[in-house]
């Protein structure tokens, strides 16, 4: 890293599932979006899924389900599945503008203030996001060049502070992002 390294700001918001803005040392924006659709590629072809649209359809196909008594509807694969995603997302940022990441601190009363879908994806998202880093593999490396930017997490206690590269931040704080 740089001395002065640049900030990946990941948050989640009403109109995002998750929304990430890159600065630089200056507070530049060097790059910006979301990733309600999160795009995969491969040599034969490319997939668009749009998360966001899929989260929501699948909670109200939820909500139907229990008003009819029937559980068998589950959300937890679709989110398992865009937090993989996003996480490469995210980290294919990172590694582009060598930066460190800042994440909400969900502590207090921040967490009443926000739905408990975008909470339960965020927080999957964090822990997650510091277990890859805690054996990670940049893009193009082999296996035995793997690096640690994190420690691992145990708990949900353990996303406050700074992990490694990432911070955890007063949601104040990314208000702009």
């Amino acid at each position: 890293l740089q001395k002065k390294p640049n900030v990946l700001t990941v948050r989640v918001g009403e109109e995002h599932l998750l929304y990430y803005m890159v600065t630089d040392p200056a507070g530049n924006i060097l790059e910006q979006g979301d990733l309600n659709i999160i795009e995969s590629h491969s040599e034969a072809f490319t997939i668009r899924k749009d998360y966001k649209s899929l989260l929501k359809k699948r909670e109200d196909e939820i909500s139907l389900a229990k008003e009819e008594r029937d559980y068998s509807v589950d959300i937890k694969d679709v989110k398992a599945g865009y937090v993989a995603y996003a996480i490469r997302a995210i980290l294919d940022i990172r590694d582009k503008y060598d930066a460190v990441i800042f994440l909400e601190d969900y502590s207090g009363d921040f967490v009443n203030k926000r739905r408990a879908n975008l909470k339960a994806v965020y927080q999957q998202f964090q822990s997650a996001l510091i277990n890859k880093l805690s054996f990670y593999v940049p893009s193009g490396r082999l296996y035995s060049e793997a690096v640690q930017l994190s420690a691992p997490v145990s708990s949900l206690d353990d996303l406050k502070g700074q992990r490694g590269i990432v911070y955890f931040v007063n949601p104040a704080y990314t208000a702009n992002a």
